[in-house]
């Protein structure tokens, strides 16, 4: 299975480390779903390595994509 790892930059300077699976509908992934939600929208990221994480749209300033990784 592969898995894309993301970074969460929030406003207050707060950085998060996520990962979700890689083969997704393009609307199911993190950011897909950052891309269409309203700004007082809390996101809740599936994060298979430490659980689930909400976060309110209009704290995240900035979201980078990162690795994909293959896990057997």
């Amino acid at each position: 299975m592969q898995y894309r790892d993301y970074m969460l930059y929030l406003i207050d300077g707060t950085t998060l480390w996520v990962t979700e699976q890689q083969y997704k509908p393009a609307h199911k992934t993190l950011l897909g779903r950052f891309q269409t939600a309203d700004p007082d929208t809390v996101l809740m990221v599936d994060d298979c390595v430490s659980g689930a994480i909400c976060v309110p749209k209009r704290n995240i300033l900035y979201i980078k994509a990162e690795n994909i990784r293959k896990v057997e």
